[in-house]
C-alpha cells in the first residue's frame, strides 16, 4: 500500500486490492437477528446517495468523500446504476 508523504500534502491514495468485493456482499452470508446491522447500514447509504443526487452536500471534498464511501461499501457497478 503506498505510504503518504510526509509533508502532508496530496491525497492519500485509496487501495483496493485486485480480489476486493464490496462490504456489502457479506450480507449475503448473514441470517437472523446480525443480518439487522447490514440492513440499517443499506438505510444510510441511500440517506447519502439521495444526498448527492439532490446536491445537498455543498463541499466537493463531501461529495468525493461520500462517493467513495458508497463505492467501498456497494460497488462501483451499483452506485453507478442508481445515477
Amino acid at each position: 500500500m503506498p505510504k503518504p508523504s510526509r509533508s502532508g500534502e496530496g491525497e492519500p491514495l485509496l487501495f483496493i486490492p485486485y480480489c476486493w468485493k464490496p462490504f456489502l456482499e457479506i450480507k449475503k452470508k448473514v441470517r437472523g437477528k446480525n443480518r439487522q446491522p447490514f440492513e440499517l447500514l443499506e438505510k444510510a447509504l441511500s440517506l447519502l446517495e439521495i444526498g448527492l443526487d439532490r446536491n445537498e452536500f455543498e463541499s466537493e471534498e463531501v461529495k468525493a468523500a461520500v462517493s467513495q464511501f458508497l463505492v467501498i461499501l456497494r460497488g462501483a457497478k451499483k452506485v453507478s446504476q442508481k445515477r
